[in-house]
């Protein structure tokens, strides 16, 4: 009897060392980390910003992709300098030339703005107790000419392309951690937006001094105030600078048209007073005079036929 105790106990305990093993494997395979790999130039990916405002609509998703509008037709104009990834350091990326500046001064939001990284980043899982090798950190952001440092770090999510975001503003969630205090508003100027971060985890090193580190990418003009006026309106400076050319313009025109009329109207004053002079009515009258001659010439030559013929007849 007591061997067979022995024998099942042995069985369970077996089983259960068995069952421990095993799910310790499905844990570790559930959290397991994807670690990148450089290309062949050392490249591991490009990391630039991306964003979204709310009611307007406009957007980027990433690096691959400009910056269009709601419809996805036009592109918006703005400028940007993304990064490639190297290896492990710190980087730089911005974008300028496009605000959400508003006229009626409403406040229009961010659906969200953050850092776009073509990277297979994990997010750290506090229940599983998995910490990512890979691991991204926002040193400080500039908006508006303010810059904020980061209390606690964002979580990285899946990004509408491949690639992975950290949102520093994210109208659809609570803002960022940041010194000072930032909110979701978007931002007002076309002033820079400045990301420095650094990565770490990577198998190599950045490469310093590499001459393709940095690429720029122009969207539409590259700056909304290179884009024609919307709906015929123009700046304050437009249409003061096309008064002064218009004024200058005209006046010469005016000079041109007034030494131009003045002569018409002093040949225009004798057409209408225009008379006959004494030459042209002597001559009118000695016309008449030389027919009234002629004419009574005539009626005596015919008196003298019929006289003749009177005499004759007589005889």
């Amino acid at each position: 009897m007591k061997s067979i105790l022995k024998k099942t106990a042995s069985v369970l305990c077996a089983t259960v060392m068995s069952l421990s093993m095993m799910t310790a494997g499905i844990s570790a395979s559930a959290v397991e980390e994807e670690i990148p790999q450089p290309d062949e130039n050392g490249i591991y990916g490009q990391a630039g910003i991306s964003w979204m405002i709310m009611d307007w609509w406009d957007y980027r998703r990433g690096t691959s992709e400009p910056a269009m509008d709601e419809m996805g037709t036009m592109e918006i104009s703005s400028t940007y300098h993304d990064v490639n990834i190297t290896g492990n350091g710190s980087y730089t990326v911005d974008m300028s030339g496009y605000d959400c500046k508003d006229v009626s001064g409403a406040d229009y939001y961010c659906g969200y703005l953050g850092l776009y990284l073509e990277l297979p980043l994990e997010a750290p899982d506090e229940e599983e107790g998995f910490e990512p090798t890979v691991k991204v950190n926002i040193d400080d952001v500039t908006i508006d000419g303010v810059t904020y440092t980061f209390i606690e770090q964002p979580i990285p999510e899946d990004s509408e392309l491949d690639g992975k975001m950290l949102k520093i503003k994210n109208a659809y969630g609570e803002p960022a951690v940041t010194e000072p205090p930032m909110d979701n508003t978007a931002w007002t100027t076309t002033d820079p937006i400045t990301i420095n971060f650094t990565i770490t985890g990577l198998p190599t090193d950045k490469i310093e001094g590499f001459a393709d580190e940095t690429v720029e990418k122009i969207c539409g003009n590259g700056d909304i105030a290179n884009d024609p006026p919307i709906g015929g309106e123009e700046s304050e400076a437009e249409e003061t600078e096309e008064a002064e050319t218009s004024d200058a313009e005209e006046a010469p025109a005016e000079t041109e048209a007034a030494a131009e009329e003045a002569p018409a109207e002093t040949e225009a004053a004798p057409a209408e007073e225009s008379k006959p002079d004494d030459s042209s009515k002597a001559d009118e009258e000695k016309s008449n005079t030389g027919l009234i001659v002629g004419i009574a010439a005539a009626a005596v030559a015919v008196i003298g036929v019929v006289i003749a013929l009177v005499v004759k007849k007589k005889k």
